[in-house]
């Protein structure tokens, strides 16, 4: 694992291991996957309360990132991306030409509403929880925001799986609005391997995103996972990985005050904690903890991220003891 990535800390149990594998056996492999994927999405949208049209199949989310990006730009809209924020989102407009501009993660919705009437001709991209402070945008918030921008939301869920008031339950009522949500698998459930994501829209937008995805969005291994992982048989396995998460974030979280007094911790609402540092904080602690955990350093905000791990577990109490 890389020591700054937000790589989920599990891998799904053996037996679940064992059912896909057992699925991809089964799988004809000389043939092409079907390209519609029935059962797949209906699987996908009972979980989480939409319709199967409202659901697309992305190798990850970057590509339903890269996706919705695409299309705002081609409809003549300017990406609005946050900052502080996902270091993806400006890597992709800016590797497809897209006209992007910056605005405050912090931002109330009078100050965006205020930003709109002078860039009505955009996409606002929204993170929720984001990354790395983990802040949330309420649905009635975003569906506010969504309104006010001609091209409407585009919102990154990765982390939205693991917040302590989640933004998926009401995702039916979300999509109402003009919003497309992106969501990748890897961080929750175990699968970064897999390459999965989904794209989520309503069925006239996503008809319109077909074109930029491949006829073939997922190979017979991603869709044996995907079927496997939204099977009522394993709804306790999704369940469990995320509360893994969870319990371990609120440990990581209990063990920084120890060591940095003065730290104010963010909101705990990703696979992540983060904190910022007083000013008068020595900097050969910040650099040991750099060292000792899974973590990356926002020097201009005086940030560390740290990431919900054995690594970063093993370390503060190292530290601790110290």
């Amino acid at each position: 694992m890389g020591s700054d990535l937000t790589e989920a800390p599990t891998e799904p149990p053996s037996d679940f291991r064992d059912d896909v594998l057992a699925k991809l056996a089964r799988a004809d492999w000389h043939r092409y996957p079907d390209r519609s994927q029935t059962v797949v999405l209906e699987k996908i949208a009972s979980c989480y309360g939409i319709s199967p049209d409202s659901i697309l199949l992305t190798r990850g989310c970057t590509e339903a990132l890269r996706v919705s990006f695409t299309a705002a730009a081609a409809e003549g809209f300017r990406l609005l991306l946050p900052a502080p924020s996902y270091f993806g989102f400006s890597l992709i407009a800016e590797s497809l030409a897209a006209p992007h501009t910056f605005y405050s993660g912090a931002d109330t919705v009078a100050v965006l509403r205020s930003a709109a009437d002078v860039t009505p001709d955009s996409t606002l991209v929204i993170c929720s929880p984001d990354n790395p402070t983990g802040e949330v945008r309420q649905n009635a918030e975003i569906e506010t925001l969504a309104h006010l921008h001609r091209g409407g939301c585009i919102v990154d869920l990765t982390y939205d799986h693991f917040a302590q008031d989640p933004l998926h339950p009401h995702l039916a009522d979300l999509l109402e609005a003009p919003v497309t949500a992106c969501l990748s698998l890897s961080k929750c459930f175990g699968v970064a391997g897999a390459r999965l994501g989904l794209l989520f829209g309503p069925p006239s937008a996503l008809e319109r995103y077909r074109h930029l995805v491949d006829p073939f969005p997922a190979d017979y291994f991603q869709l044996a996972v995907l079927d496997s992982l939204f099977d009522d048989e394993w709804k306790s396995v999704r369940e469990d990985l995320v509360h893994r998460v969870q319990r371990d974030r609120a440990l990581v979280a209990s063990l920084v005050p120890g060591i940095l007094p003065g730290a104010r911790l963010r909101e705990l609402n990703g696979n992540f904690v983060s904190f910022h540092y007083p000013d008068d904080v020595q900097p050969d602690l910040i650099k040991e903890l750099l060292r000792r955990t899974a973590s990356k350093h926002f020097r201009h905000l005086s940030l560390v991220r740290l990431t919900v791990n054995g690594m970063t577990l093993s370390g503060l109490r190292a530290m601790k003891r110290k």
